[in-house]
């Protein structure tokens, strides 16, 4: 037969601990020290397209219609690094000129937006990075043939490499790619199977406390986005509020003011 000794401890209040709750305590005070010490650091890099690079994004048909190309125009998104190895786009939006489908059916001008984002990862060491988002393709020409209502939504795996040329600046080189399949309205009941692709080279900067709209400036924009961000409840109303939440607490509140206010400058507010 086995006995079970149970000590009392008594701690500087008087309170009495049996050895069972002390060790309990012990290990939960443990996990919070291990969980502070894991807590990642957040870096947001504010990227947009590099105007001296080529940019473009491509449908690939293959035997039904070949490689379908246009030129992306604008794109700027707001991509999320941690130092325990993660990635995230937080934010993307793009303007891409027309696309062609098989049959010569026009896409009109596209606007892609990120709905979704599962998370990556990032190597520090190496700038390399990866991201699986889903993405909204907005159309403004009468798809109707194949069956398609703008948005469409896409998955897609990012991958690409981050470049720093200075603390606070860098260059993004990212592409992401997928597969899907289109109806065909020449023979009801098959599909055209493609492959899609988006190469973009942008220019990034890492905005200081305080910058919440991402302009590399801490001025009356800011005090107007934080306001905006405000709302009083966890999490964030816009994507980009992240930047609001000075922080890091995942909730943006007036603790967070502090950063505009000890950096805010412009005309007339110069420090």
């Amino acid at each position: 037969m086995t006995t079970y000794v149970s000590r009392t401890i008594t701690n500087n209040t008087g309170t009495r601990f049996s050895f069972f709750q002390h060790t309990a305590l012990l290990t939960t005070l443990c996990m919070a020290l291990a969980a502070s010490a894991a807590r990642a650091e957040v870096t947001y890099a504010v990227a947009n397209q590099d105007p001296q690079a080529e940019s473009a994004f491509s449908l690939n048909f293959g035997v039904f219609g070949g490689v379908s190309s246009a030129t992306i125009t604008q794109t700027n998104f707001l991509l999320e690094l941690d130092t325990l190895g993660g990635a995230k786009l937080v934010d993307y939006h793009q303007s891409v000129e027309p696309l062609t489908l098989p049959g010569g059916f026009d896409t009109g001008p596209i606007r892609v937006e990120v709905t979704k984002n599962t998370g990556g990862t990032y190597d520090e060491t190496t700038g390399e990075f990866t991201s699986n988002d889903v993405y909204a393709i907005y159309f403004e020409g009468d798809l109707s043939a194949f069956g398609l209502e703008s948005p469409v939504h896409l998955p897609g795996d990012s991958s690409g490499i981050v470049t720093f040329d200075g603390e606070q600046t860098g260059s993004v080189q990212m592409e992401w790619r997928g597969e899907s399949a289109l109806p065909n309205p020449f023979d009801p009941g098959t599909y055209f199977d493609f492959t899609y692709a988006c190469h973009v080279e942008s220019l990034f900067a890492v905005p200081s406390a305080g910058d919440v709209d991402g302009d590399t400036d801490v001025d009356l924009k800011d005090v107007a986005s934080f306001m905006n961000c405000l709302s009083g409840q966890v999490g964030f109303s816009t994507p980009r509020c992240v930047l609001a939440d000075a922080d890091n607490s995942g909730t943006v509140e007036m603790d967070d003011f502090s950063a505009i206010s000890e950096n805010l400058s412009g005309p007339g507010l110069e420090q």
